[in-house]
């Protein structure tokens, strides 16, 4: 593509394409200052998004008009490289596979769910292909910011009251952890776990962590992991983790807002993990409880596997994680929700019809969201996932075959070691909890954390309608957290 670079009447420069001009010829930044002015939008944008501002006279005029927002373009060329610096982040279509998941990782959630997205219209038509993909990943990530907003809002009720069930009943924690020796097979739930089940043998040779979904399956073969995982805030987490009741010797790497059995808190060695932005950590820390730090991410596998790097130098193996939807069972058996679900099986509905639509379910949104991120995942340790018949690419973490693993495993000594856990008691600070509740409550700045989106369509309404309705959503969300909290812990 060749673009002919040429001064306006006003000696700005501008430039030309097959006869097109992507700027005017006479006043390039009043031009531009029109454009940004004719914007519409309902909402104080936190990020605005254009798709190839070209000469980007028009950033300029954005940062007048929206100062406290974050500027991002989207270049379809980069001929206009030589003005990146003007913006915030700059993203290359034509140098990245991947730029929805880029955009993603930069904006984030919050800054996406309120953000201006536009075009320089001259760009979307000499561009068009690249505009109309850019459309259509602008579309992908509205509806996923604002359905992790939404979660995220719906679910944060459970996650305080989960962590004040950690802060009231833990009592048994290990912490600090020393490294093993062995290398780390990690033990996820998709069908493709199976072979292993079958080859009981091998737990010898590894330090075994397993996801809370593949613990039953696991203990039902008799092979006992050196460590669960569970940090799910959700009441069907509470199924998986409640076999350790029967094996309260293995320890637990749990999350503050997971949600686990009181007695399990009670009874059975726990690691306790806090997210670095989670208001859950501070809840649990102020209780006397020491944390691991550890990043979010969509699922719990993710989080075994950051621990499985801190953990060992060795080379790291996942099984079952299938990260796609199967035909028949979606986990490998026995798994405690089916044990559930299987009680409601009737002649209307049988097992059958339950487990075929489970095949068509909206599980292949969330699927695609966990496969996203383990692609993403930047490490530069040897990382394998044992799968025989993958049906997608998970990026640097490689793919070996069980017969291969067999093979290697084979050449693998059986380590002895003592445990890497050292059990540790804790000073409750249980009288200062409700203290600390209260300065939370009262912090606006908190309700960010509780119900971003709530929150955030507050803070971004630009009209005083809109700010009334959405200021006393906000009030009625904390007041029902209030309420729920009192009945619970101070009853």
């Amino acid at each position: 593509m060749e673009v002919e670079f040429l001064s306006s009447k006003t000696g700005e420069e501008t430039c030309r394409y097959q006869g097109v001009l992507f700027h005017s010829i006479y006043n390039p930044k009043q031009e531009a200052k029109r454009f940004v002015d004719s914007l519409e939008t309902v909402f104080t944008p936190k990020t605005v998004l254009i798709f190839e501002p070209a000469l980007s006279y028009c950033q300029e005029f954005l940062k007048i008009r929206f100062p406290k927002a974050k500027l991002c373009a989207i270049r379809a060329s980069d001929l206009f490289s030589k003005t990146d610096k003007l913006w915030d982040h700059v993203f290359y279509l034509n140098e990245i596979n991947d730029a929805e998941n880029q955009i993603f990782n930069v904006l984030g959630e919050e800054n996406l769910s309120f953000c201006l997205f536009t075009a320089w219209p001259v760009s979307a038509k000499i561009f068009q292909k690249n505009y109309g993909r850019t459309v259509g990943i602008f579309k992908n990530l509205l509806q996923k910011s604002h359905s992790i907003l939404a979660t995220r809002s719906y679910f944060e009720t459970r996650w305080i009251l989960n962590s004040l069930n950690t802060a009231f009943f833990l009592e048994h924690t290990v912490y600090p952890l020393k490294k093993t020796k062995k290398p780390i097979l990690i033990c996820c739930s998709g069908p493709s776990l199976k072979p292993f089940l079958q080859n009981t043998a091998l737990a010898k040779k590894f330090f075994i962590i397993a996801v809370s979904s593949a613990v039953l399956p696991l203990l039902e073969n008799q092979i006992i992991p050196d460590l669960c995982v569970s940090t799910d805030g959700g009441f069907w987490a509470k199924k998986h983790v409640e076999i350790l009741l029967k094996n309260q010797k293995i320890p637990i790497a749990l999350a503050c807002e997971g949600n686990a059995p009181s007695k399990i808190l009670q009874n059975s060695p726990i690691l306790p993990l806090g997210y670095i932005d989670g208001i859950e950590t501070e809840i649990t820390e102020f209780s006397g409880i020491n944390t691991i730090k550890i990043n979010r991410n969509g699922t719990v596998s993710g989080t075994a596997l950051e621990l499985a790097l801190s953990l060992s130098d060795s080379p790291i193996y996942m099984a079952g994680l299938d990260l796609a939807l199967q035909t028949g069972f979606q986990h490998t058996q026995n798994n405690a929700l089916e044990t559930g679900n299987a009680i409601k099986d009737c002649k209307n509905r049988t097992k059958e019809t339950r487990i075929a639509s489970s095949e068509f379910s909206n599980q292949k949104t969330s699927l695609k969201m966990y496969e996203d991120w383990f692609s993403s995942f930047n490490c530069q340790r040897n990382i394998f996932r044992i799968i025989d018949e993958p049906k997608n690419s998970l990026g640097k973490i490689k793919d070996i075959s069980w017969e291969n693993f067999l093979l290697k495993s084979k050449e693998l000594p059986i380590i002895s070691e003592g445990s890497i856990f050292k059990e540790k008691q804790f000073t409750r600070k249980i009288s200062k909890i409700r203290i600390k509740l209260d300065s939370i409550f009262q912090s606006t700045d908190n309700f960010k954390s509780i119900f971003p989106l709530e929150y955030l369509q507050f803070t971004q309404a630009v009209s005083e309608e809109l700010l009334v309705l959405h200021k006393q959503k906000l009030i009625t969300k904390i007041e029902n957290l209030k309420q729920k909290v009192e009945r619970r812990f101070y009853v």
